[in-house]
Parts: C-alpha cells; sequence; structure tokens
C-alpha cells in the first residue's frame, strides 16, 4: 500500500536575492491500496510529475509522509532506496528510454544488473517477460527497429521484469496512434487485473484516465479532486 500524508515539496529558483521559492506540492494526501488503477490529472505545471518522481523514489520532499508498504521512504539510505526501487516499481514512459544500440533483450534485462541474477537467469526472465507482452520473437533485434507500439511493450517488458508491486505510466501512450494507444492501455490493465499490480498513470488524455477505476486531479501542487 502507497500512503502519503500533508507531503510538500518546493524548489527554488534562480541564485542569491533573486531567488524565489516554489511550492510544487502543498498537503497532498493521498493512500492507493494494492491493486487499484488510479489516473493523475493535471495541466501541465500542476505538480503531477513531481508526485509520480516521489512516487517513484526518484525524487525527495520537503516535509510530510511518504510509505510503501509501512516503511518511511525519507528515512531510508540512498543504497535501500535504489533497493527498494528496482524491486517494487516499474517505470514505463512516453519515450520509452530504450537504448537504441543494444537489444531488446539487454534493454529488458537492465533493471536485472542490480539484482544478484545471473545472466542465463536475466534472460529468462526477459523471454518471459515479452512473452507476456506478446513480442518474444523480437528479442534479437536492435530496439531502434521495432515501431512505436512494439518499442513500448518493450517499456513494459523492463517495467514487469523485477516482477515489481507497482507500476508508473508517465503519459504511457503520449506519443502512440489511438489504436496503438488502446493495445498498450489493455495491455497494463491486463497487468492490473490479473496480477494486482497497483497501476499509477499520469495522463492528460481522457481516453487513458477512463481506464483506470480511480481519478485523481492536481491543480496547482494540490488535490482537487479524487473520485472513483
Amino acid at each position: 500500500m502507497i500512503e502519503i500524508k500533508d507531503l510538500c515539496k518546493s524548489y527554488k529558483i534562480g541564485k542569491g536575492k533573486n531567488s524565489s521559492e516554489t511550492k510544487a506540492l502543498e498537503n497532498i494526501c493521498l493512500k492507493i491500496e494494492d491493486g487499484e488503477s488510479v489516473a493523475i490529472r493535471g495541466k501541465s505545471g500542476a505538480g503531477k510529475s513531481t508526485l509520480l518522481n516521489i512516487l517513484g523514489i526518484l525524487d525527495s520532499y520537503d516535509s510530510g509522509s511518504f510509505t510503501i508498504d509501512g516503511e518511511e521512504i525519507k528515512n531510508l539510505s540512498d543504497k535501500k532506496a535504489a533497493k527498494m526501487r528496482n524491486k517494487k516499481i516499474g517505470f514505463v514512459l512516453q519515450d520509452f528510454s530504450l537504448i537504441d544500440s543494444k537489444s531488446v533483450a539487454m534493454n529488458v534485462m537492465l533493471p536485472l544488473f542490480f539484482s544478484d541474477c545471473e545472466y542465463k537467469e536475466m534472460y529468462k526472465k526477459a523471454e518471459n517477460a515479452l512473452e507476456l507482452v506478446g513480442i518474444k520473437d523480437q528479442i534479437k533485434k536492435k530496439t531502434y527497429q521495432l515501431s512505436g507500439g512494439q518499442r513500448q511493450r518493450v517499456a513494459i517488458a523492463r517495467a514487469i521484469v523485477t516482477e515489481p508491486s507497482i507500476i508508473l505510466a508517465d503519459e504511457p501512450t503520449g506519443s502512440l496512434d489511438s489504436e496503438t494507444s488502446s493495445q498498450i492501455m489493455d495491455l497494463l490493465m491486463e497487468f492490473n487485473k490479473t496480477k494486482n499490480i497497483t497501476l499509477i498513470v499520469v495522463t492528460h488524455e481522457d481516453s487513458v484516465a477512463d481506464y483506470c477505476k480511480r481519478k485523481v486531479v492536481i491543480s496547482d501542487g494540490k488535490i482537487k479532486t479524487d473520485n472513483t
């Protein structure tokens, strides 16, 4: 379970006397149960990406509490935070964030290099993940040889290869056509339902948000609405 209480985050803009402080998030309270599907919506600059980065243990916060499965993230060392991030969280990004010069297999295996897996086991896990997303036959290709939809499937395979309990998807269909977008969202929802993976999607598209059972709207760093 993810639980956030009275979380605040500010950024300093400028230097010296000309510097000012901007509140990115203010008194955010959010509880997400295991296996939920949640869409986070908001205009550019509303704070949704900052929230996603904090949820992904990629950014710090100034005050308040943020726990995953009862463990306070702020108290973790960098090493323990990285370990939790790699074990519990899978990321799916709009730009895919793949290494084009590497094979599909290597891209999917990347998170496993931070584990104790041997290479043969990593490759087998990559095969299994690619089979789940329907492109195992592309495993030896370079990622630049794939279509946009196939590249996003590789990104999803990479996100699930560590068997995480949470998937964070940042505009996962933003660079895809409508038909491919539907296929990608169907795939993410399938993992949410069949594997009980918590799915949190940041999106500006109604059609994407509608896949999720719960919708959270952020404006000016605050949660405005939280509807199921």
